[in-house]
């Protein structure tokens, strides 16, 4: 049992000190290129949002970027292909984790664009 923690914590401490390297690169292009949050005008079905607006104003006013998630998707990504990979019950936990991590992608960069229309995001 002792093997094994230990390997889980080294796999852990691996992906933590990946993320920590990756931070400083992707604040560098997420101020370059603003990747900054919008503020949502309507809801789904196409309601004005006021008392959200109102909670939500101080927040977006501070510019913080968006898309940081994607930092730890591919730190556990990375750790896991190259190091924890000799289980064939890894490769289902990976594709999930991938795959939310694309939503959120997707979600991040509709949002970005301003192409989901008031909702600023996905659906």
């Amino acid at each position: 049992m002792t093997n094994e923690l230990t390997h889980v914590f080294l796999l852990s401490v691996g992906a933590f000190l990946l993320a920590m390297f990756l931070t400083p690169i992707y604040t560098f292009f997420a101020y370059r290129y603003r990747f900054w949050k919008r503020q949502r005008s309507e809801s789904t079905d196409g309601k004005k949002l006021k008392v959200f607006a109102k909670f939500q104003a101080a927040k977006l006013r501070r510019n913080i970027p968006t898309m940081a998630g994607v930092i730890g998707v591919i730190s556990i990504f990375v750790v896991t292909i190259f190091f924890n990979l000799d289980r064939a019950q890894t490769w289902l936990p990976l594709a999930a984790l991938v795959g939310g991590g694309i939503v959120g992608l997707i979600d991040d960069i509709i949002n970005l664009r301003g192409l989901g229309g008031g909702a600023a995001g996905l659906s």
